[in-house]
């Protein structure tokens, strides 16, 4: 898709308005500043409460996959600059375009996708960061618009495509799950993985994306058997049947495929339910 037939899908940012990502993106940084606030006083954050882990989904802490997004851990800036800038930009692409209520649909399922995925593959990680769901905006945006370059306030026409990003992303996260990384920041390459396949399977539930062959081939196959399903009997067996039966008189019953050897069958099941 070029870029003059898609303007009218502008970043939101240069339209004006005020998007849920943007507000999350600052409820993020408030809700960071407030943690180090409470560090500075010697009071201690309920992360162990608030976080992810697979001590506290077994114990019945089931608001864990959606609260640990808004934590982070204060001993480095770059889990919160990641998720504040991926909420700014793939966050509010995303909202652009699925709108509010879906973009709340793929927060909190790309957030307990990532928290279900970690609880497994790490039984005694914390889990903190709002990585999944920025990791889910990175791949909808791949899946939606694949050409569309990523939008920068002050960069117009920054030509760096959403679909090489994306598969970018799910290349360093496949290499950081099978070295089997483990963050110290409170993150996991699992549950960012978890969360951008999350994403891409959203956006084509929604109906956005090209299908996969195998997808395009069992449509191909359930609209024709609708259209089989539909014909009448006189129909079914001039188109269907009688071609079938010419090349039985031709070349025998043995020469008969799978396919044809179904379109007879479909054709006696026609006549008794005649």
């Amino acid at each position: 898709m070029k870029w003059t037939q898609i303007q009218f899908l502008a970043a939101p940012w240069r339209r004006g308005h005020v998007t849920v990502a943007a507000c999350i993106a600052l409820l993020l940084v408030a809700v960071y500043s407030f943690e180090s606030l409470l560090s500075a006083a010697g009071v201690n954050c309920p992360e162990y409460l608030l976080g992810a882990s697979r001590w506290g989904l077994l114990n019945g802490m089931l608001w864990q996959p959606f609260t640990y997004l808004w934590l982070h851990d204060l001993h480095s800036p770059w889990p919160i600059l990641l998720s504040v800038v991926g909420f700014m930009l793939a966050g509010c692409e995303s909202e652009a375009i699925l709108g509010r209520r879906h973009f709340f649909g793929l927060v909190a399922t790309a957030s307990a996708a990532g928290a279900i995925a970690h609880a497994l593959v790490s039984p005694a990680h914390l889990l903190l960061g709002a990585q999944p769901a920025v990791c889910a905006f990175a791949l909808a945006c791949t899946t939606i618009l694949p050409e569309w370059p990523l939008c920068l306030p002050g960069w117009p026409r920054l030509w760096v495509p959403y679909k090489y990003l994306g598969w970018a992303l799910i290349l360093v996260l496949a290499i950081f799950c099978w070295r089997g990384h483990a963050s110290a920041t409170h993150g996991s390459a699992v549950a960012s993985l978890v969360g951008a396949l999350t994403g891409c399977i959203y956006a084509r539930y929604l109906g956005f994306g090209s299908p996969w062959r195998l997808e395009r081939r069992w449509r191909e196959r359930r609209n024709r058997d609708l259209r089989l399903e539909r014909m009448s009997c006189d129909q079914f067996m001039r188109e269907q049947v009688d071609p079938v039966l010419e090349k039985i008189r031709r070349e025998g019953f043995k020469s008969l495929t799978r396919a044809e050897h179904a379109i007879l069958q479909r054709a006696r099941q026609k006549l008794f339910n005649k």
